[in-house]
């Protein structure tokens, strides 16, 4: 029989490695199950449900049997040896239950009943080992607490203790053991654990008990009676798992911004959180060396838990502007350097919350009763209600508040009702005549309540700025002027904001208008049309006949749905999509997108893509394209498994295709290679083409292709193939599309023969490497290196059947090397194709202006639209007589650089009145076109910008202009310009006319302005505006920082 010392200390360390196997089978089970169920929240939700839920039954019923035993020695070592032997099952168990779901056709075939089925399989695996779990705790601490250790400070050490373990669990498998193993090697792994745990903690405890006499639960009387409060403080125990659990759902949705949303963005925060709960329960043990439980030691704690979870709130823009610096600093260094960074900002955001709750559950224990006697009911007790608490608050948290409230008012609220709360707690302890502490309590109390009122709140500047994915720049000694200017632009820009259930997102202008996923863009109207267009249209081109039957999976801004639904031979496309706020934003896209909401052909299906294409029965598809985020988000990486591309295969028709975009930046060569290498482990067929400079889209078929060039030119020849593709890449024929290719079918198999890594559901590679790389400006280009590698093996194109004309391809090269900077070095030598005629294109499309200047008869034919575009800039730089003349040949095609180019040659040419009326026609054109070299439409408006500060400039015509701009133009292209456009004429005429202008920059008025901050003042003065007081004040703000 061992001492009671060694005793705890054994304990001690068999609740570590408890909790490490814990948090170990939560962090497996929960991407396995996303695996069969889909990514959503409401089928996480109905997972984690089950987990905290079985937790809690298990530790009331177990909690009560623990007390009961006369060996708690055995029945802990019984528990920990039966969580394994179930945990082992798990696997047969989780694969049956994928089979019976899949069956059943999942969400689409069952609706609700679909949630209920996914409860009883998530039981079914993982309801046992979890309900067992749940009694551990509270049979190890009924095994060392004594009646001598009143306040029980050996339940709260060994508490956090086990939380530390859980730490570890959490740490070692998001961090290693998933990358390294795979799913079900470290799941069996902790199995394992479990089982020698279970068979040690028997050897040790369990054979000392002997014959020795346990009393029963209702044996002894005395000190350890429960309390005449204790169900009062259960109900405090269930409102704090309530909120807690609230508060991690905020804490995972705003730490995406801020650190990248990876699968180590999820991991990290979840590590934190057990951190401080671990720490919590180690240092409340310690207080109890100075300090006696207490009402009023409740009450202060309860209201630090509130003021801990509103801190974030308070600090609101500075804490994403301290984070925006901090990332910065360390963007492109090693991940090593970088994953301290990120705990930095995870344990400003959740550690003092969470620390605080790790204090107050076993204050709350302790506070139940005394000593030995009833502590396995009552912990058991306290835990019940804690994660019946935690299983509303995530059920209520993701479905309810931040869908119907948003992800800042949500947090308010939540922060509201912690006071509240800790309100009543104070009360009572004022009952309890303890008028020191509550009064401090109190006195907290007031103070959060005023830090609330103050603080800035989750604003646009924290949940749509990129600053985890390294895309918001900080400049060097930007003053204070500056920051703010900064701010308001951000909030000024945002045209609409979403938190649904899925993600939160919103549109931002600018010169063009991005959908954004938690500050990341995912697509624009012009800069991503490259890829969203052509997307679908590849597949549409290549597909040996008419393809009828297509799916994209993803809406982004609608572009790629609504271009594949023209095409004449589609007859119906279904789209996956997870959130359907970006239903709402496609209908912002409609005049690039061609209306796809009401688009009579397509059929939007709300729900999880891959759970639906694993799920559905009978149809297949003939063209399947999948337009995911980057694969660095996490779950993301699920759709780039090989299980999920053979479930997209089975779909395919037998001569169907499948297009895979990949966003090729922020990204290693071998992650790129992972991907191809994985998808022609399923697909025989397998090549890709650069869509954008950083875009890649796969084209795959279930047999090998030699595609028809007879057949693809009779498709280009009709609509929307020639203007879609003329509009994405401003090449006019096949051999521009072919242009784009960057490997062929060959490459890939080539690549395939020599790697043998496959990404699958059970080991994501890639979800783990692109995690890493993500963010990050100082990557190789793997674009450049497989097109280099593919040119030099002459594996760039495909076989085909048909007559490739070579001098187009030649000029096609050319264009394309200028579109996506591609490095012209290496065609010298390369003989598969005319690389010495492309070379010389490609140099006389760089020396066009020279040679101009040397030959003013000098002419040059272009063969598509991006060479007509620069042969006309060309000639009106040149200021020549044959720009206009040349102009003519776009102006029904392009009319937005038609009126461009115009104007700035007006300009060059001094011809003020056909400049005044170039200027008309520009503004009109752009409220009903869309279409344009952005690049080159931009530098005008910033140009007439400049012109119109000369008062002489449009004199008297103001007034006429500003109605042409009172709404923001055609898809909101080049909104940043329309307003100061209109503030710039505005500012001439009287108050009165330039009021509106001013309304329509508030409540987010520009600050880096002097001039501007001084005409507000003016104006709203003369006009005795409401709105003066605040002017006033900005103004004296920008003196005073300036």
């Amino acid at each position: 029989m061992i001492s009671p010392s060694r005793r705890l200390i054994t304990v001690a360390l068999f609740l570590f490695f408890s909790g490490f196997c814990s948090l170990a089978y939560q962090v497996v089970w929960l991407r396995e199950f996303r695996l069969v169920f889909g990514g959503s929240t409401l089928a996480a939700s109905a997972v984690l449900a089950v987990f905290m839920g079985a937790l809690g039954a298990g530790s009331w019923f177990l909690g009560r049997k623990a007390d009961q035993t006369k060996t708690p020695g055995r029945f802990y070592a019984r528990l920990e040896f039966l969580i394994g032997l179930s945990v082992l099952m798990s696997p047969v168990l989780l694969g049956l239950g994928q089979k019976l779901y899949y069956m059943t056709g999942g969400l689409q075939s069952l609706g609700t009943w679909a949630l209920v089925l996914q409860m009883l399989i998530s039981i079914w695996v993982m309801g046992l080992p979890c309900f067992l779990m749940g009694g551990t705790l509270p049979a190890a601490i009924r095994l060392v607490q004594t009646d001598e250790d009143e306040v029980r400070q050996s339940s709260a050490a060994l508490y956090g203790l086990n939380i530390a373990g859980a730490v570890c669990g959490a740490y070692v498998t998001n961090f290693y053991l998933l990358e390294a193993w795979g799913n079900t090697q470290a799941l069996l792994l902790a199995a394992g654990v479990n089982l020698l745990l279970g068979g040690v903690a028997y050897w040790l405890v369990a054979l000392g008990e002997g014959k020795r006499k346990q009393a029963t639960a209702g044996e002894e009387k005395g000190s350890g009676a429960e309390t005449r409060n204790a169900w009062g403080l259960y109900s405090l125990a269930g409102l704090s798992g309530f909120l807690f659990f609230v508060f991690e759902i905020l804490w995972f949705r705003s730490s995406i911004p801020l650190l990248g949303g990876s699968v180590y963005n999820f991991g990290l925060i979840l590590v934190v959180v057990l951190l401080g709960m671990s720490l919590g329960g180690v240092v409340y043990s310690q207080m109890l060396n100075y300090v006696r439980p207490s009402y009023g030691l409740l009450a202060l704690v309860s209201v630090c838990f509130a003021l801990a979870m509103a801190l974030p709130y308070i600090w609101g823009d500075g804490f994403a502007r301290f984070c925006n610096v901090l990332q910065n600093g360390y963007m492109g260094y090693p991940f090593g350097d970088r994953l301290w960074v990120w705990f930095v900002i995870a344990g400003l955001l959740v550690f003092p919350a969470s620390m605080v709750a790790g204090i107050q559950f076993p204050l709350i224990l302790s506070l139940v009763g005394r000593g030995r006697q009833g502590v396995g009911r009552q912990l058991g007790n306290v835990y019940a209600f804690n994660t019946a608490g935690a299983v509303l608050g995530s059920i209520l948290g993701g479905f309810v508040l931040v869908p119907g409230l948003g992800i800042s008012v949500s947090w308010f609220w939540a922060v509201i009702l912690a006071l509240a709360v800790a309100l009543l707690v104070v009360l009572g302890s004022y009952r309890m005549r303890e008028w020191k502490t509550a009064s401090l309590a109190a006195v907290l109390a007031g103070m959060t309540v005023l830090g609330l009122i103050q603080g800035s709140g989750l604003s646009v500047y924290w949940l749509q700025n990129p600053i985890g994915f390294g895309r918001s720049a900080i400049h060097p000694n930007e003053s204070l002027v500056e920051i703010e200017h900064e701010k308001r632009e951000m909030k000024r820009d945002t045209i609409y904001q979403f938190d649904g259930r899925e993600m939160s997102g919103s549109l931002a202008v600018g010169m063009d208008m991005a959908l954004l996923s938690n500050g990341k863009s995912d697509g624009t109207a012009l800069g991503d049309a490259g890829t969203q267009i052509m997307l679908p249209m590849l597949g549409a081109l290549l597909h040996p006949g008419e393809p009828k039957q297509a799916c994209v999976i993803g809406v982004g801004t609608g572009t790629s749905v609504g271009w594949l639904a023209e095409v004449e031979s589609i007859e119906s496309v279904d789209v996956f999509e997870l959130e359907p706020h970006l239903l709402e934003c496609a209908r912002y896209y409609a005049s690039v997108n061609h209306d796809m909401v009401n688009h009579p052909k397509v059929n939007v299906v709300i729900g999880d893509a891959r759970e639906s294409l694993m799920t559905s029965k009978g149809k297949r598809y003939d063209l399947i394209a999948s337009e995911p985020s980057n694969p660095q988000r996490v779950g993301v990486a699920n759709l780039y498994t090989q299980d999920y591309y053979r479930s997209v295969s089975d779909k395919l028709q037998d001569d169907g295709l499948f297009m895979q975009w990949l966003q090729a930046y922020e990204i290693e060569v071998e992650s790129v290679e992972l991907i191809l290498v994985t998808l022609r482990s399923v697909f025989p067929h397998v090549c890709a083409y650069q869509t954008l400079g950083g875009d890649v889209v796969v084209v795959c078929s279930k047999q090998k292709r030699k595609w028809s060039l007879t057949k693809m030119r009779q498709k280009f020849a009709q609509y929307p193939f020639k203007l879609g593709v003329d509009y994405a890449w401003g090449v006019r024929s096949i051999e521009g599309v072919l242009a784009h290719a960057i490997a062929g079918s060959k490459y890939v198999d080539e690549l395939a023969s020599r790697n043998d890594a496959i990404n699958t559901d059970d080991q994501n590679l890639l979800e783990f490497r692109v995690a890493r790389t993500g963010g990050s400006s100082v990557l190789e280009h793997p674009i450049h290196e497989i097109l280099n590698e593919a040119m030099k093996r002459g594996m760039v194109l495909d076989d085909y059947d048909g007559q490739l004309n070579e001098e187009r391809y030649a000029y096609a090269m050319a264009t394309v090397a200028m579109t996506m900077e591609r490095n012209t070095g290496i065609w010298k030598g390369v003989d598969w194709f005319d690389s010495e005629t492309a070379i010389e294109r490609h140099q006389l499309l760089k020396q066009l202006g020279n040679r101009l200047k040397q030959d003013q008869g000098y002419s040059f034919d272009p063969v598509n639209s991006v060479e007509e575009i620069i042969w006309a800039r060309t000639l009106v730089q040149a200021k020549h007589e044959r720009s206009l003349e040349y102009c003519e040949r776009f102006k029904e095609s392009m009319p937005l650089d038609y009126h461009a180019l115009r104007l700035v040659y007006f300009w060059g040419t001094s011809n003020t009145s056909a400049e005044d009326r170039e200027i008309k026609a520009l503004i009109n054109s752009l409220n009903h076109h869309i279409w344009c070299l952005r690049g080159h439409v931009e530098l005008c408006l910033k140009q007439l910008i400049q012109r119109l500060e000369n008062p002489e400039q449009m004199k008297g015509q103001e007034q006429a202009l500003l109605e042409k701009m009172e709404k923001p133009f055609n898809t909101y292209l080049a909104e940043t310009y329309r307003m100061r456009l209109r503030w710039t004429l505005a500012k001439r005429l009287e108050a009165e006319d330039l009021l509106p202008v001013i309304l329509d920059y508030e409540p987010h008025f520009p600050f880096s302005d002097e001039a501007m901050l001084r005409k507000r003042v003016e104006v709203y003065r003369e006009l005795n505006h409401e709105n003066l007081p605040a002017a006033e004040r900005d103004l004296e703000l920008y003196k005073l920082w300036q």
